[in-house]
Parts: C-alpha cells; structure tokens; sequence
C-alpha cells in the first residue's frame, strides 16, 4: 500500500489562526499532487502514461463563496461476460440384459458418443442366468455400467418393472434430459408415452424387429442388429 501524503503541522496551525493564504481548496490540492508524485514513484520506470484523476476539488461558489462538500462514490466493478458453451445433454442409459447382447455394449456407447454425456447408466437383470451371464463383470466395469440384480423366473417382467420405475423416477426429478432405453421396446410402450408426456427425449436401442409405433414415439432409433462400423452405424431417425 502506497503512504498517504501528510498535512504540515504548519498548514495545520494556519488553518486555525484564519490565515487567509492557506484554504481548505490550496491543502486539498496540495494533497493531490503529492498523492500523485507518491503514485508516479510507486510506477515501474519508464511508465509516463497519464494519471486517471480519482477525485476533483469542488469549486468555490462565487456568489456565496460556500465550497460545496461532495461524497466521491466508487465505480462499480465491471464484471466480463463469458460465453457459456452450450449445455450438453445429460443422458440416462437404462438397459434390459435379458434382451440386450454383451458383445454389442461397445457398438452401444459408440453410438452414443456424439448424443451426450452419461449421467446414468444401469443395466437390469437376473445375472446369474445363461443369458444375462456374459455381461458380468467385464462389460459392466469396462463401460462403468451399475448392475441391478433381480432374480427371474419363466417369463419374469421383473427386470424391466425395475427399469421403467427408475425411468419415470429419472423424469419426475428432471436429472437428466434423455433415456436411452436398450432391449426389447415391445413391453416397454406405455413407458416411452411416458416419457414423452414428462417432455424428457426418448432414444430407443433395440433390433429390426421394433414396431414401428414404438420408433415412431422415440426421437431416435438405433438398430443394434447392424454391423459396427456400417454406413450409419446402424442409426435410423424415428
């Protein structure tokens, strides 16, 4: 911090003897010019450019010869503008093991690479089946998918009960803003209406085989039956 410049004790004593030669405008611009030889001496060397003058003398009235007292207020700090970059999507990827291969997982996250970013990923089944069994553990850890174990009988809906709760969960609390359902989208119609109702975007990851009318709800279709690295990659608009 730079030192204040100092009144004399000789300035001081003028004051309150009424000398008339010493004012109270002469010691204010007094101070401000040694304020600004003390802020010249706190510059680098070679730094001549101009002083910003951070207060004026009021002027004297000529009428009353009443010097007005005027309350400097500071400037506001300006603060610079950025340009957010536009908001990436949070998606939610929600997937049915029992109809969904292991060996397509990379071809799925592929595909989903330029949709956003993975909030969510869960993958619901009874693993300790023949078909749900290739998935663990490798595919889970390699793509950091969180397993939701449910034990399934015959025909056992389970699994997909689990998943289309979390889903409508997901949309009621706004946490993300697509659900990437994977498997088969037959039993999981009401879901995708759903979805559609709560305004969240709806990609659907399945085979050829979906009906049109759960594409046709969907703002995405990716065929999974598609070889990696066809034309495409197996994406088709719903």
């Amino acid at each position: 911090m730079l030192p204040r410049p100092m009144v004399s004790k000789n300035d001081l004593a003028a004051l309150s003897k009424g000398d008339k030669d010493v004012s109270l405008s002469a010691l204010v611009r007094e101070w401000l010019t040694t304020s600004e030889t003390v802020e010249r001496q706190g510059r680098p060397p070679g730094d001549d450019s101009p002083l910003v003058p951070k207060w004026t003398p009021p002027r004297e009235d000529p009428l009353s010869g009443v010097v007005p007292v005027t309350v400097a207020t500071p400037a506001l700090p300006r603060r610079r503008r950025q340009i957010l970059p536009h908001p990436t999507r949070r998606l939610a990827v929600l997937i049915d093991v029992a109809t969904t291969a292991a060996s397509s997982a990379d071809a799925l996250f592929a595909a989903l690479v330029d949709q956003g970013t993975v909030s969510v990923c869960r993958a619901y089944g009874d693993f300790t089946s023949a078909i749900s069994r290739a998935w663990w553990p490798t595919p889970l850890q390699q793509h950091g998918i969180q397993p939701y174990h449910h034990f399934g009988e015959a025909h056992d809906q389970r699994a997909l009960v689990a998943l289309t709760i979390d889903a409508v969960d997901l949309a009621r609390e706004s946490a993300v803003d697509v659900v990437v359902i994977v498997g088969d989208l037959v039993s999981l119609h009401p879901l995708v209406q759903r979805l559609n109702y709560s305004g969240i975007q709806v990609i659907a990851v399945g085979t050829t085989p979906t009906p049109d009318d759960v594409r046709t709800l969907c703002h995405e279709f990716v065929d999974l039956s598609s070889e990696p690295g066809s034309d495409g990659s197996g994406k088709h608009s719903a």
